[in-house]
């Protein structure tokens, strides 16, 4: 299992990009075109790159993800001129980057439109790098089931949680996905419920970023995938926010033994010149890769597996 730190573009993770920290990235295009060739410099260091196409932003537009931001204040794309602007921009850096993400908008312009800019993504000859995305609401799934296994990528992303929509079955569709040898990618789902129980191939997130945004260090505990904040503790990925006040000294003590036994101290300020930000994003960046070992190692012994090309490998595949 692979797991992507998304925004890598963005100027505060340059210096862990700069040191190979950030061995997959995720970034968008949506912010990328206007930023010259960050990209080719990102190549230098990352091992693997996705690059997304910005949907989210048309959706934040329609004001349907329910998450902090509508687009009030962006400027509104014209799909067609969007479409085709990314297109040529991928022609540029398409020996830069691993895969992209098809502009995949169909609740916005209809999937027969979708499926059209498939066919110009076909044509210009880089359908090999697309993952295509499916949105229950825009594709029947056993129709995206079909394209899917026919597309030449074999990759494809499935659409994440959205506020007031139904979330699809993702064991069902993720495992089914498999048996046909395609890969998935879960947008921002690196919460645990969603990586014990989806086999998916590859899942983003931001979080990785918790302690430049939060003043928090990110890790991840192998021994009991522990999850500890001043106010609780849990299971799965997390912070330990050095901020809060209001803190018992047992919830520190308990803390501090989670951080120390992950390898961290608490005594690094996000604040400040951009060799703290750093500091503390090389953290996040270790305990991403502690939890898509410890993952990729439970999916493996459950029968999903993938090979280097990223081809499937496990029992499950014939199960």
């Amino acid at each position: 299992m692979l797991i992507y730190m998304a925004a890598a573009e963005n100027s505060d993770s340059a210096g862990a990009v700069a040191v190979g920290a950030v061995r997959n990235a995720f970034t968008s295009y949506f912010y990328m075109r206007k930023m010259g060739d960050v990209l080719k410099r990102m190549r230098k260091h990352c091992k693997r790159v996705i690059v997304d196409c910005g949907a989210h932003t048309f959706f934040a537009q329609l004001g349907t993800l329910g998450v902090a931001g509508t687009g009030n204040n962006w400027k509104r794309e014209e799909p067609e001129a969007y479409f085709t602007e990314y297109l040529a921009w991928l022609k540029t850096y398409a020996n830069d980057l691993d895969y992209f993400l098809e502009l995949d908008i169909g609740d916005v312009v209809g999937q027969a439109q979708v499926e059209k800019w498939r066919e110009r993504i076909r044509k210009a000859g880089l359908a090999e790098k697309c993952i295509i995305g499916w949105h229950p609401k825009a594709e029947p799934l056993e129709h995206f089931l079909n394209v899917a296994r026919r597309w030449p990528s074999r990759y494809v992303g499935i659409e994440g949680l959205r506020h007031h929509r139904p979330s699809c079955d993702y064991v069902d569709v993720v495992t089914r996905l498999y048996r046909l040898n395609v890969r998935a990618h879960g947008f921002a789902m690196v919460k645990r419920r969603f990586l014990d129980l989806v086999p998916f191939y590859s899942a983003d997130s931001i979080s990785f970023k918790g302690g430049v945004l939060y003043g928090a260090d990110a890790f991840h505990n192998p021994r009991r995938s522990g999850m500890l904040s001043e106010f609780n503790a849990g299971v799965g990925f997390g912070y330990v926010n050095r901020r809060a006040k209001r803190a018992d000294a047992r919830a520190r003590e308990r803390r501090m033994a989670a951080a120390v036994y992950s390898g961290f101290s608490l005594d690094t300020d996000s604040s400040g010149p951009p060799a703290r930000v750093t500091a503390r994003l090389l953290k996040s960046a270790h305990a991403f890769d502690v939890m898509e070992k410890r993952y990729t190692d439970i999916w493996a012994k459950r029968g999903f597996s993938w090979d280097e090309k990223g081809k499937a490998t496990g029992s499950a595949l014939r199960s």
